[in-house]
């Protein structure tokens, strides 16, 4: 590995920008219940009357008719004659390959200040 990015400093940035990348890869995508979606990746829902519903972590069961989660405060179960709208977690290839070029153009950017300032740039002059 080049001495550059053996500081701790160079190695948290570049962690901490494919932490960032991770959840950047996703996007909800919103559909009715009826069109059976993987219940495992509903991240949420939204109700015929409006409420919005988070779920932390992602995943739901439905049984009984009823949708049975866990949210910010706690358990939620929700009728299922209620839910309007669903959110599933799906990747995203447009958001991915954007962060990806994000990512790059920082790596390099960095890379040639770095080398800039260390004076290991000869063409930097």
């Amino acid at each position: 590995m080049p001495s550059r990015f053996r500081s701790a400093g160079a190695r948290s940035a570049l962690v901490a920008l494919f932490a960032l990348h991770l959840g950047a890869c996703t996007v909800n995508k919103y559909v009715e219940l009826s069109a059976n979606p993987k219940l495992a990746d509903v991240a949420g829902l939204t109700t015929k009357s409006g409420r919005v519903v988070n779920f932390e972590p992602r995943g739901a069961v439905i049984s009984n008719n009823n949708l049975y989660a866990v949210g910010a405060q706690g358990q939620v179960v929700i009728p299922t004659d209620s839910i309007k709208t669903v959110w599933v977690k799906q990747f995203s290839t447009s958001h991915t390959l954007g962060l990806v070029a994000a990512l790059a153009a920082v790596i390099v950017g960095y890379v040639a200040v770095s080398n800039h300032v260390t004076g290991h740039c000869n063409p930097c002059g």
